[in-house]
Protein backbone atom coordinates (compact mmCIF):
# COMPACT_ATOMS: atom_id res chain seq x y z
CA UNK A 1 0.00 0.00 0.00
CA UNK A 2 1.41 3.60 -1.19
CA UNK A 3 0.49 6.96 0.87
CA UNK A 4 -0.08 9.98 -1.06
CA UNK A 5 0.31 13.48 0.19
CA UNK A 6 0.18 16.28 -1.57
CA UNK A 7 1.01 19.51 0.46
CA UNK A 8 0.15 23.08 0.33
CA UNK A 9 -2.03 25.15 2.94
CA UNK A 10 -3.98 24.48 7.64
CA UNK A 11 -5.98 21.30 6.89
CA UNK A 12 -6.80 18.30 5.46
CA UNK A 13 -8.93 18.51 2.23
CA UNK A 14 -9.32 14.97 1.38
CA UNK A 15 -8.92 11.64 2.09
CA UNK A 16 -9.44 8.44 0.00
CA UNK A 17 -8.73 5.25 -0.68
CA UNK A 18 -8.83 3.82 -4.38
CA UNK A 19 -8.07 0.57 -3.69
CA UNK A 20 -4.32 0.17 -3.83
CA UNK A 21 -3.72 3.39 -2.33
CA UNK A 22 -4.55 5.55 1.19
CA UNK A 23 -4.47 9.19 -0.22
CA UNK A 24 -4.77 12.61 1.64
CA UNK A 25 -4.79 15.92 0.08
CA UNK A 26 -3.54 18.14 3.23
CA UNK A 27 -3.23 21.99 2.86
CA UNK A 28 -0.60 24.17 5.13
CA UNK A 29 1.10 27.25 5.28
CA UNK A 30 4.60 26.46 5.58
CA UNK A 31 5.07 28.17 9.52
CA UNK A 32 2.36 25.21 10.25
CA UNK A 33 4.44 22.69 8.31
CA UNK A 34 5.98 20.25 11.24
CA UNK A 35 2.71 20.32 13.49
CA UNK A 36 1.05 19.14 9.83
CA UNK A 37 3.65 16.50 9.46
CA UNK A 38 3.91 14.99 13.13
CA UNK A 39 -0.12 14.63 12.66
CA UNK A 40 0.30 12.91 9.90
CA UNK A 41 2.60 10.65 10.99
CA UNK A 42 0.63 10.27 13.71
CA UNK A 43 -2.24 9.13 11.62
CA UNK A 44 -1.33 7.16 9.19
CA UNK A 45 -0.35 3.95 11.08
CA UNK A 46 -4.01 4.35 12.03
CA UNK A 47 -5.12 4.77 8.38
CA UNK A 48 -2.83 1.70 7.15
CA UNK A 49 -4.38 -0.73 10.10
CA UNK A 50 -7.76 0.19 9.40
CA UNK A 51 -6.87 -0.66 5.43
CA UNK A 52 -5.61 -4.07 5.97
CA UNK A 53 -8.80 -4.89 7.02
CA UNK A 54 -10.28 -4.64 3.67
CA UNK A 55 -9.57 -8.22 3.46
CA UNK A 56 -12.30 -9.80 1.08
CA UNK A 57 -11.75 -7.15 -1.70
CA UNK A 58 -8.17 -7.70 -1.62
CA UNK A 59 -7.77 -11.30 -1.83
CA UNK A 60 -10.68 -11.33 -4.23
CA UNK A 61 -8.63 -9.15 -6.68
CA UNK A 62 -5.08 -11.37 -5.09
CA UNK A 63 -6.86 -13.86 -7.03
CA UNK A 64 -8.47 -13.10 -10.06
CA UNK A 65 -5.16 -11.52 -10.99
CA UNK A 66 -3.63 -15.33 -10.28
CA UNK A 67 -6.49 -16.33 -12.81
CA UNK A 68 -5.67 -14.10 -14.95
CA UNK A 69 -2.03 -15.03 -15.36
CA UNK A 70 -1.98 -18.55 -15.22
CA UNK A 71 -1.39 -20.80 -17.70
CA UNK A 72 -3.74 -21.51 -20.51
CA UNK A 73 -3.50 -25.59 -19.46
CA UNK A 74 -4.31 -23.85 -15.62
CA UNK A 75 -7.13 -21.70 -16.86
CA UNK A 76 -8.58 -24.91 -18.96
CA UNK A 77 -8.43 -27.29 -16.03
CA UNK A 78 -10.53 -24.73 -13.83
CA UNK A 79 -13.02 -24.22 -16.83
CA UNK A 80 -13.45 -28.33 -16.62
CA UNK A 81 -13.90 -28.93 -13.19
CA UNK A 82 -15.90 -25.55 -12.41
CA UNK A 83 -19.02 -27.88 -11.83
CA UNK A 84 -17.08 -30.25 -9.54
CA UNK A 85 -15.48 -27.51 -7.70
CA UNK A 86 -19.25 -25.64 -7.38
CA UNK A 87 -20.56 -29.24 -6.01
CA UNK A 88 -17.94 -29.81 -3.55
CA UNK A 89 -18.41 -26.22 -2.33
CA UNK A 90 -21.88 -26.61 -1.76
CA UNK A 91 -22.06 -29.69 0.31
CA UNK A 92 -19.30 -28.13 2.90
CA UNK A 93 -20.77 -24.90 2.90
CA UNK A 94 -24.45 -26.74 3.22
CA UNK A 95 -24.19 -27.17 6.93
CA UNK A 96 -23.47 -22.57 7.85
CA UNK A 97 -25.36 -21.31 5.42
CA UNK A 98 -29.04 -21.11 4.10
CA UNK A 99 -28.03 -20.72 0.60
CA UNK A 100 -25.37 -21.70 -2.03
CA UNK A 101 -22.32 -19.99 -2.97
CA UNK A 102 -21.17 -19.29 -6.03
CA UNK A 103 -17.43 -19.57 -7.35
CA UNK A 104 -17.05 -17.94 -10.60
CA UNK A 105 -14.29 -18.68 -12.68
CA UNK A 106 -12.04 -15.63 -12.18
CA UNK A 107 -11.83 -16.62 -8.45
CA UNK A 108 -10.53 -19.94 -8.51
CA UNK A 109 -7.32 -21.35 -9.68
CA UNK A 110 -4.79 -24.40 -10.01
CA UNK A 111 -2.45 -24.51 -6.84
CA UNK A 112 -0.69 -27.39 -7.40
CA UNK A 113 -0.76 -30.33 -9.57
CA UNK A 114 0.87 -33.67 -8.58
CA UNK A 115 0.89 -37.67 -8.93
CA UNK A 116 1.87 -40.77 -6.53
CA UNK A 117 2.52 -43.14 -9.27
CA UNK A 118 -1.31 -44.03 -10.33
CA UNK A 119 -3.43 -40.92 -9.90
CA UNK A 120 -3.14 -37.25 -10.05
CA UNK A 121 -4.44 -34.90 -7.70
CA UNK A 122 -4.95 -31.44 -8.93
CA UNK A 123 -5.72 -28.35 -5.95
CA UNK A 124 -8.03 -25.26 -6.15
CA UNK A 125 -7.72 -22.44 -4.68
CA UNK A 126 -10.95 -21.08 -4.66
CA UNK A 127 -12.75 -17.53 -3.10
CA UNK A 128 -16.48 -18.47 -2.42
CA UNK A 129 -19.00 -15.54 -2.11
CA UNK A 130 -22.60 -14.87 -1.64
CA UNK A 131 -25.07 -12.21 -3.28
CA UNK A 132 -22.57 -9.24 -4.81
CA UNK A 133 -19.59 -10.91 -4.56
CA UNK A 134 -19.87 -11.17 -0.88
CA UNK A 135 -16.37 -13.40 -0.37
CA UNK A 136 -17.47 -16.03 2.54
CA UNK A 137 -13.98 -17.80 2.82
CA UNK A 138 -10.97 -19.27 0.97
CA UNK A 139 -10.57 -22.66 0.28
CA UNK A 140 -8.49 -24.97 -1.27
CA UNK A 141 -10.19 -27.83 -2.57
CA UNK A 142 -8.69 -31.29 -4.27
CA UNK A 143 -9.21 -34.21 -6.95
CA UNK A 144 -8.27 -37.74 -7.50
CA UNK A 145 -7.95 -38.46 -11.05
CA UNK A 146 -7.21 -42.17 -11.44
CA UNK A 147 -5.11 -43.76 -14.76
CA UNK A 148 -8.76 -44.67 -16.36
CA UNK A 149 -9.75 -41.18 -16.29
CA UNK A 150 -12.08 -41.08 -13.04
CA UNK A 151 -12.47 -38.17 -11.13
CA UNK A 152 -12.91 -38.29 -7.19
CA UNK A 153 -13.25 -35.69 -4.67
CA UNK A 154 -9.64 -36.14 -2.66
CA UNK A 155 -10.76 -33.55 -0.16
CA UNK A 156 -11.44 -29.63 1.52
CA UNK A 157 -9.30 -26.90 3.07
CA UNK A 158 -11.30 -24.31 4.54
CA UNK A 159 -8.61 -21.83 5.05
CA UNK A 160 -10.15 -18.41 5.92
CA UNK A 161 -13.54 -17.24 7.27
CA UNK A 162 -15.07 -13.80 6.25
CA UNK A 163 -17.73 -12.51 7.98
CA UNK A 164 -20.73 -11.49 5.99
CA UNK A 165 -22.14 -8.00 5.65
CA UNK A 166 -25.25 -7.32 8.33
CA UNK A 167 -28.09 -7.57 5.30
CA UNK A 168 -27.04 -11.21 5.19
CA UNK A 169 -26.87 -12.08 8.12
CA UNK A 170 -30.28 -14.11 8.27
CA UNK A 171 -28.50 -17.06 5.72
CA UNK A 172 -26.25 -18.10 8.80
CA UNK A 173 -27.55 -21.19 10.01
CA UNK A 174 -25.34 -20.75 13.54
CA UNK A 175 -21.18 -20.41 13.91
CA UNK A 176 -19.13 -20.50 10.92
CA UNK A 177 -17.04 -23.15 9.73
CA UNK A 178 -13.41 -23.91 11.11
CA UNK A 179 -10.34 -23.66 9.88
CA UNK A 180 -8.70 -26.80 8.77
CA UNK A 181 -4.82 -26.46 9.94
CA UNK A 182 -2.28 -28.49 8.56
Amino acid sequence: MKLIIAVASPHIKQIFFDGERVCMIICFKRSKMILATIVVLLIIPAIMAVSKHICPEDTAKAVSTVFENQATSDKALVYLFMDRIQEQSDEFYAPYYTISSTIAYYFASVKEVSEDGANLYITFSTLPYIGPHDTMGEDEIMFLINHSGEIAPAGLRHLRNYPLPDNLANIARGPLPPITND
